[in-house]
């Protein structure tokens, strides 16, 4: 995906995710919401926050069976805040905890970036995912 790189390196974060959001969208019903990111973030904040978002996407698309997923990303002004919530067949957290790449890519990441990522699910209700990453660290 070297295209959503250069993207993200010439036109920041939020058209980033945007773009990719638009070329993944198919057989899902993608409904993205994007507030306070007028202004670039460091670069590395920005990279690997959308390779964060490219993962849970991935995870979404290969094992949810979602129809329907919310993406919010909020920049406050410490913290830079993403959400994510489907309607797929979910998953047993604590059976899947540390069993999966994807997730052990996302918590990595996170980690990384001194943020914290909580997972919400279980069979048969969809999942929720929020990821904090501090702005000052």
């Amino acid at each position: 995906m070297p295209e959503l790189s250069n993207a993200l390196l010439r036109s920041g974060l939020a058209v980033a995710v945007r773009d990719f959001i638009q070329k993944i969208q198919g057989n899902i019903r993608i409904h993205l919401e994007i507030n306070g990111l007028e202004e670039r973030l460091e670069s590395t904040t920005e990279l690997i926050f959308f390779r964060i978002v490219q993962e849970l996407m991935g995870n979404i698309l290969k094992h949810s069976g979602a129809s329907e997923v919310f993406i919010q990303i909020l920049k406050e002004d410490t913290n830079l805040l993403l959400c994510v919530e489907d309607n797929g067949k979910g998953f047993d957290t604590s059976a899947a905890n540390e069993s999966g790449v994807g997730q052990r890519n996302i918590r990595s990441r996170v980690g990384f970036l001194h943020g914290t990522v909580e997972i919400d699910s279980a069979p048969g209700r969809g999942c929720s995912v929020v990821v904090r990453i501090p702005l000052n660290y």
